[in-house]
């Protein structure tokens, strides 16, 4: 007898993989691209000829979280310090993990995800799919090295990871804010203990053709916070103060908005045609 399927998320996934040498393991929903999981605890793979204590960049979301109903992720790898998170938001948090240690002659071993509770779609009332969910495994990415502050921007990994919207390729030294909305993620594992965030940048030459001038203001996780910051004293950096603002573990959502932009070309510098906004070199904590 075969039993039809309900939805997308009945046959498991097989040997899915999520970069060079790592795949999923047990206990995932099918999904594109990639699935829920479907038990409190699941499992990645990592093969042994990944290079001992590899670190991987892991983005993920917990289905359901909430300030009011917090739940806990515990990553727990052979050989390796279990990690602890607490999450209270659905949003994509990021965590840096390493591979695990094998056992000498295996291939592959295993590395545990723990959630301390599933929630189903259909419990709550949003659709009629009563699969648990636990964790979305959004991406994984090996990183050479583990991000830390100073964050310089003529570093591709750090813009590949963090620059997410608006923004050119980087330079030597930095990069552009591009367009009218350009948006940085940090991810949540750089939080160790900071309390300040300082962003250095550049601009273009102002105008003298008329033009009004440029401002530019900052967002952090959604909620207006800078107004201008050419406006203030100091042009070529602001700082933010993270007091309430960026839980560990939790990424922090900062979005420019650029106002009265102009390009190269429109100041008689090149031929450049892009209305270029801040030229971000550095962000620096304490």
């Amino acid at each position: 007898m075969t039993v039809s399927v309900k939805s997308i998320f009945d046959a498991p996934l097989k040997h899915t993989a999520l970069c060079d040498g790592v795949f999923l393991g047990e206990c995932w929903h099918q999904d594109i691209p990639i699935g829920w999981s479907c038990e409190e605890d699941s499992t990645i793979f990592f093969e042994s000829h990944l290079p001992p204590g590899s670190l991987f960049a892991l983005e993920y979301c917990l289905y359901n979280a909430s300030e009011e109903a917090p739940k806990t992720l515990k990553v727990k790898s052979p050989g390796r310090k279990e990690v602890e998170h607490v999450v209270t938001s659905g949003q994509a948090h990021f965590i840096v993990i390493e591979s695990p240690a094998h056992q000498p002659g295996a291939r592959q071993t295993p590395l545990n995800l723990h959630v301390n509770k599933l929630d189903s779609p259909a419990k709550l009332g949003r659709s009629t799919d009563d699969r648990l969910l636990g964790l979305q495994l959004l991406s994984l990415a090996p990183l050479a090295a583990k991000p830390a502050f100073p964050i310089m921007f003529s570093n591709a990994e750090s813009c590949k990871l963090m620059l997410t919207t608006g923004w050119s390729s980087p330079d030597p030294t930095g990069v552009w804010a591009l367009g009218d909305y350009s948006k940085i993620v940090l991810p949540g594992y750089l939080n160790d203990g900071v309390r300040f965030l300082t962003f250095e940048f550049g601009t273009l030459p102002n105008a003298e053709n008329g033009h009004p001038p440029m401002s530019v203001s900052i967002e952090v996780n959604g909620a207006p916070l800078i107004e201008n910051i050419l406006a203030q004293k100091n042009s070529r950096s602001f700082t933010i103060n993270l007091k309430d603002i960026w839980r560990e573990s939790q990424s922090l959502s900062i979005g420019l908005r650029t106002y009265n932009a102009q390009s190269p070309a429109e100041l008689g510098i090149n031929e450049d045609p892009r209305p270029l906004g801040i030229f971000l070199s550095t962000i620096r904590a304490k």
